[in-house]
């Protein structure tokens, strides 16, 4: 570890951090603003956003007193991997790489948060370290295990037994919907059919128009719709009832430790262009329009239970979800490449056997990292507050944040210890 203190602004090295915060107020005019101390580490070879642990003789280690003011103090990272500072908002310094993320004083609050994009929209390079304490899951969230994205589509602690939200990969409120002029009732395409030997036909059974009352093998909706896929023309159309046929026998929740407590969902997929279908779309438009699942029997999950997906990947070609519904406070939710992780992702080394797990703790959900190799991150959905580190205490809620292959252990200098006992600022 780094036995040096680096200045934020200039670089000039101290052996206590006392003297960087005197410098600072100085030598660079920063006088009744708060400074934070900053712990870096840099994993030395490219790593595609992954931080190994287990490498310390491959890491490069400093320690900085940053200034903490009004305008944002942006990050960067050097060609010789050290982690430098750029003061307003003035251009990074030549020859470095951003690392997506800023401090800033807002209404007198300390804190760390994304730095914007060219599009004015917050950087998704920044993540939160998931510790061994855990930390509790919302609907939202993301977090990574290994280079795979995990997405909270759902939490419901309380309520009646209920369907849970199964949707595409855009995790929709409402049903998806069908365009209004593929949506072609049996009697049109009857009408059709006589017209014309061109009309469109589903398919799937080859027929023009199902009558509902007819005495077809497949009952349901007898609509003519467009299917909510990539497939165009001709071999886009199908009918809803034979479509919903169709998927009955291919998909459905699967009970994985037959207890109910773990139940797998692979999303329903297009057989000819892979795409992921809804669950449920909306037929028409107007006062006509009506709604059509296409998964029939789906089973109802009492509270309290918490729904995961993964988007498609090389580990998941089609996209995973799992509902985790505990029946008792012992239960645990696995996530790794173990064959006993209910959650699993195989054949890849970023993921550790049991990466990762999610336990109902106290009324909420809880993501607790495993000791993973690449240790679990979340993505913060705002501003993290700097929490100040008490003088002669090792009490301290840390803020360690995972850029790439770099590693920040953000903490608030105490306001006495960086003044001489001097309070210089107040939080609210």
């Amino acid at each position: 570890m780094a036995s040096q203190w680096e200045c934020g602004v200039c670089g000039e090295s101290f052996c206590e951090r006392n003297l960087v915060t005197l410098h600072l107020r100085s030598e660079h005019s920063l006088t009744g603003v708060p400074f934070a101390q900053l712990e870096a580490t840099t994993w030395s070879r490219d790593s595609h956003g992954l931080f190994d642990t287990e490498g310390v003789d491959k890491h490069q280690h400093q320690r900085l007193v940053v200034p903490v003011l009004s305008e944002p103090v942006r990050l960067c990272r050097d060609g010789s991997d050290k982690v430098k500072v750029s003061l307003g908002r003035h251009r990074l310094p030549s020859g470095t790489t951003s690392l997506h993320a800023q401090l800033k004083q807002s209404m007198s609050r300390p804190m760390i948060e994304p730095s914007p994009s060219t599009h004015g929209r917050p950087s998704r390079a920044m993540w939160q370290r998931v510790s061994t304490d855990g930390c509790q899951l919302k609907v939202g969230d993301v977090f990574k295990v290994g280079r795979y994205t995990v997405v909270v589509s759902q939490v419901c602690l309380t309520g009646e037994p209920q369907v849970p939200k199964l949707q595409a990969l855009e995790y929709h409120d409402n049903p998806v919907s069908v365009s209004a002029c593929l949506c072609m009732p049996a009697s049109a395409c009857e009408q059709n059919q006589t017209q014309s030997e061109s009309a469109p036909s589903c398919r799937i059974c080859l027929e023009a128009a199902l009558e509902a009352d007819s005495d077809s093998e497949v009952q349901g909706d007898p609509t003519l719709i467009q299917a909510p896929c990539s497939c165009k023309g001709s071999t886009g159309v199908v009918h809803i009832s034979c479509l919903e046929h169709w998927l009955s026998f291919r998909y459905g929740l699967v009970d994985l430790r037959e207890d109910g407590q773990y139940l797998s969902f692979k999303p329903p997929c297009c057989e000819i262009c892979k795409t992921e279908l809804p669950v449920e779309v909306s037929v028409g438009s107007g006062p006509d329009a009506h709604q059509a699942s296409l998964l029939r029997g789906l089973p109802q999950v009492r509270p309290p239970f918490i729904v995961l997906s993964m988007p498609k990947s090389k580990a998941t070609p089609y996209g995973q979800s799992l509902i985790f519904a505990p029946s008792h406070s012992d239960a645990v939710l696995k996530i790794g490449r173990s064959a006993g992780a209910e959650l699993r992702v195989a054949d890849d080394v970023s993921v550790s056997r049991i990466h990762a797990t999610v336990a109902l703790t106290e009324g909420t959900f809880v993501l607790k990292d495993n000791g993973a190799k690449f240790q679990t991150l979340i993505q913060p959905t705002g501003p993290l507050l700097l929490t100040p580190l008490q003088t002669g205490s090792d009490k301290c809620v840390e803020t360690k944040l995972q850029i790439g292959r770099t590693v920040l252990d953000v903490k608030l200098i105490d306001e006495r210890d960086a003044s001489g006992g001097k309070r210089i600022v107040t939080h609210s």
